[in-house]
């Protein structure tokens, strides 16, 4: 009706793997009656933008399953985004509020992340601290090992995440370790006493042995 169309479809090249293509239509119509006289459409292959939308939308796919908490942060310490992981481990509902940095990280890491953070990953793309978050909801913290990561668009300009690994299991793991040794070193200052007061007891009842003997051979001879 309006005289354009675009359409977006697929055609099978002829080694047999698939292009998309995307064909603009224009009608040309008689300048009095306003007829259609012919249809000018120009194609070009898009199938590069296509496997890039695609693979953006699978990177997306993946940031949202990721059991890892990630968040997309600005220098400010503003968040602008938080994966479903990132949610429940700050004891957040799984949608509404967005809370700045200063809510989950202690004052310290903050400090660490503007002096030294922004600068790290913006010259390496990478920069990484172990600490603890600080849930929302009152639940105990969270020790985690965050990696800020920089990102560069095509026109130069920066964005970050974050990406926390959940260190829960690690610092289990190392307090049943810590156990486990206590209890070694328990069990060996036990056998070292055992072995002590055996010596002990043997010491002394040698001479308690040779008094009796002693005793024994008086007493035959009176």
């Amino acid at each position: 009706l309006d005289g354009y169309h675009t359409m977006t479809y697929r055609i099978r090249h002829q080694t047999g793997h698939y292009l998309w293509f995307e064909t603009a239509s224009r009608a040309i119509r008689e300048t009095y009656t306003g007829a259609v006289v012919e249809v000018v459409s120009v194609s070009r292959d898009i199938t590069a933008r296509i496997e890039a939308e695609e693979n953006k939308r699978r990177l997306a796919d993946v940031v949202e399953a990721n059991p890892d908490p990630v968040l997309f942060i600005d220098p400010t310490g503003g968040v602008s985004y938080l994966n479903p992981a990132a949610r429940r481990i700050l004891g957040l509902a799984p949608t509404g509020l967005m809370p700045d940095l200063e809510a989950f990280l202690n004052p310290k890491d903050l400090e660490q992340l503007k002096s030294l953070g922004w600068r790290s990953a913006d010259l390496s793309g990478l920069w990484s601290i172990e600490t603890r978050l600080l849930p929302l909801n009152g639940t105990p913290s969270v020790p985690v090992q965050l990696l800020l990561l920089a990102h560069r668009s095509m026109t130069g300009e920066r964005f970050f995440s974050l990406v926390a690994r959940d260190m829960r299991e690690r610092e289990l793991r190392e307090a049943q370790q810590r156990h486990h040794q206590d209890e070694m070193a328990h069990t060996a200052r036990l056998i070292t006493l055992g072995e002590l007061a055996s010596g002990i007891a043997h010491e002394i009842n040698q001479p308690l042995a040779a008094v009796v003997n002693y005793a024994n051979a008086s007493q035959r001879y009176l």
